[in-house]
């Protein structure tokens, strides 16, 4: 068809985000759930705020009592009794590190709390050569990792998965934190992702042993090669196939790959494989 024609040719880089939304379903999902997104984070990041609070608490209180033991030792007068002259400092301490007032917020340290969700870890890796992304915990790591942990939360059939960084990355290019997290909801379930990042990845097992079936039908010179060395798709292809090539082709030529794929279906997937 014309459309497809026209889809293949590339989609202009200024209509990408609408088209985008649109056929991937993503802007049905965000106009259904209104608000959904934001209120989701704002708990998460209360509840971490709560929890830094208490673990700094935990800290200002080891630091006294330590200040306390070390005065009794070395601050006994004549007569045996304890000086407290530096008590007042102590209290100053804990005025200082109160965390009502100097708390800071989770993207802006590491998370301690979140211990299921390694994003931080993976934040860096994500383009990291693109402009967006390079800047440690900037605008573009501290979207990606709202995100992450928000749809974490949220489908609690994936959780956190390495692979859904470069995914949200690329969506985060051209949206903005609520349509990324919609965009990465819609390939979960209107394109068969959601099975690429649950427990045991049923949907990733079946995808490596459809790709190995189709290389030995398409391409058996090749099928051959890889199978006389004992190589095999999970070796090579896993990350293709869980990050739809995010992680492994330039960006130019990837944002094709997502023009055709959210028309056409998963088969574009194989594809590109092949």
């Amino acid at each position: 068809s014309d459309l497809k024609k026209l889809t293949r040719e590339g989609i202009p880089d200024s209509f990408r985000s609408t088209v985008w939304e649109f056929l991937s379903g993503a802007a049905d999902l965000r106009r259904q759930n209104e608000n959904l997104y934001q209120n989701l984070l704002n708990n998460i990041l209360e509840e971490e705020d709560k929890k830094n609070e208490e673990v700094k608490e935990e800290e200002i209180n080891t630091k006294i009592k330590k200040e306390i033991k070390n005065s009794s030792e070395n601050n006994l007068n004549e007569e045996g009794n304890l000086q407290i002259d530096n008590i007042e400092n102590v209290a100053s301490d804990k005025e200082n590190l109160n965390p009502k007032e100097n708390s800071t917020n989770v993207i802006d340290n590491k998370p301690t709390s979140l211990d299921e969700i390694v994003t931080i870890k993976d934040i860096h890796r994500t383009f990291p050569k693109h402009y967006f992304f390079r800047e440690r915990l900037g605008k573009g790591q501290r979207e990606l990792f709202h995100v992450l942990i928000s749809y974490a939360a949220f489908n609690k059939k994936t959780g956190y998965v390495q692979g859904m960084g470069f995914l949200t990355g690329l969506f985060l290019t051209y949206f903005n934190e609520e349509t990324s997290f919609w965009m990465l909801h819609s390939l979960m379930i209107n394109y068969e992702l959601e099975g690429f990042f649950m427990k045991d990845f049923p949907e990733l097992r079946k995808c490596l042993y459809v790709f190995l079936r189709l290389l030995k039908k398409f391409i058996p010179k090749i099928y051959q090669l890889l199978s006389r060395e004992n190589v095999y798709p999970t070796m090579y292809a896993s990350q293709w196939f869980i990050t739809f090539f995010a992680c492994c082709i330039p960006f130019d030529k990837l944002v094709r790959i997502y023009d055709c794929l959210f028309l056409e279906g998963f088969k574009i997937v194989y594809r590109i494989a092949l």
